[in-house]
């Protein structure tokens, strides 16, 4: 699939540097005379309550220019990005980025709209049957035949100044997104997959609005032997720990292990001494909130049945893992059969849903990842089958990229 010989990337780069309010006013007008805008961004996330936003890398391609406009946005020096964000959510401009799941999040957090006409090479990559997900890398290198400069990995980029070369560096990762996305575009568009590529990024962007709007305190591990009063206190918790984590600016995890509010909630104590008897609590931090979570506890327990939260669903027999497991080798196989990534097709997990949905449709909800769409489309059938025992599959040839082989089992006989 590589279009270029490998090549290594040019040493320096012209870019523009955003650092005023006046700059980033003359940045948004550009913007909005642009076709596409390939975005990225630096952040930290490791300390506080939300990700900080550090940097912001942009490549502007405009029908007169054969090459794209970089620009880098510095957000500690321009004031509010309210103006960037807006016209970043509008207009008539393609939205390129890579893995974007938090460029996507801090639009959304600021103007309520996610980037105009995202397209995300990482899943667009998965789509024309390259793996997924691939890093930036390794999709410039596969696809352009572009050497990335190493990455500076270690870089605190909360820290003023920066240097040229960090500059150059974080320009890296947006550089080549332009030509990316019209290789991959063009891949599409001869596979006739342009209507996936569409319902793939509005799965995608649904999934990362309801992880921003929704209390996500239902992925937590280990809730599926829990009553319906225990999840109530897990529940509770984590809503306390969202709420202090937040006020604190810290990550929740500081406040309160995940690990920790599923214990407590299973031993259902709201006496002081017991929740300290928890191993992990005895730190100093956790000590000192141990009345307030105390308190938290036994507001939870007194709630009424009513007011618990459904339980988890029954977790699926042993044998739907060895199912899957069948399923998923063959499924693996007819994805590449049709350029497609096995992990962005379905995963184990994905077809243990659906084994156990097909078997008990009361009882367990239609995973949405191969009941619908175009994973139903090019799935459904082959899964259908395969449920039915009409297939026959063998070994063909362990040494090919696509080993098994499958046909009716009148067929195979």
């Amino acid at each position: 699939m590589t279009g270029h010989p490998s090549r290594a990337p040019s040493p320096l780069r012209s870019f523009l540097l955003v650092q005023s309010a006046e700059q980033l006013h003359q940045l948004v007008q550009r913007m909005a005379q642009a076709r596409l805008i390939a975005l990225d961004t630096e952040f930290v996330g490791e300390y506080t309550y939300r990700p900080q936003l550090c940097l912001i890398q942009l490549a502007l391609c405009f029908p007169e220019q054969k090459e794209p406009e970089l620009v880098v946005v510095d957000p500690k020096a321009t004031g509010s990005l309210e103006s960037f964000w807006k016209q970043l959510a509008q207009g008539f401009h393609q939205t390129v980025v890579h893995a974007g799941r938090q460029d996507f999040a801090f639009c959304w957090q600021q103007v309520g709209q996610g980037p105009h006409g995202l397209f995300d090479v990482q899943v667009a990559a998965g789509l024309v049957g390259m793996d997924y997900p691939a890093g930036y890398s390794r999709l410039v290198q596969q696809v352009l035949g572009v050497r990335s400069s190493k990455r500076e990995t270690r870089t605190d980029w909360r820290r003023r100044p920066l240097s040229a070369q960090q500059l150059q560096y974080a320009l890296e990762d947006v550089v080549h997104l332009p030509a990316l996305a019209k290789w991959l575009q063009q891949r599409l568009n001869s596979l006739g997959r342009q209507s996936w590529m569409q319902e793939e990024m509005q799965h995608w962007q649904q999934g990362v609005q309801q992880q921003l709007e929704k209390q996500s305190w239902r992925r937590l591990s280990g809730l599926s032997a829990l009553s319906g009063q225990q999840l109530a206190v897990v529940r509770a918790l984590w809503q306390w720990r969202n709420t202090v984590a937040q006020q604190e600016n810290r990550r929740p995890g500081q406040v309160l292990r995940d690990d920790l509010i599923v214990e407590l909630a299973r031993r259902g104590s709201a006496d002081p001494q017991q929740i300290l008897a928890v191993r992990g609590m005895e730190w100093r931090r956790l000590r000192r909130r141990v009345e307030q979570i105390a308190q938290v506890i036994a507001q939870a327990l007194v709630l009424p049945p009513q007011q618990w939260p459904a339980p988890q669903p029954r977790p699926a027999p042993e044998q739907y893992g060895t199912l899957s497991q069948l399923f998923y080798a063959v499924l693996a196989c007819h994805a590449r059969t049709h350029q497609v990534a096995p992990s962005l097709l379905g995963t184990p997990k994905d077809l243990r849903q659906w084994i156990a949905w097909r078997l008990h449709p009361d009882s367990f909800p239609a995973p949405p990842l191969l009941a619908q769409g175009w994973r139903k489309q090019l799935a459904g059938p082959l899964l259908e089958q395969l449920f039915q025992g009409e297939l026959a599959v063998w070994v063909q040839d362990p040494r090919n990229e696509i080993p098994l082989r499958w046909a009716s089992r009148d067929q195979k006989n």
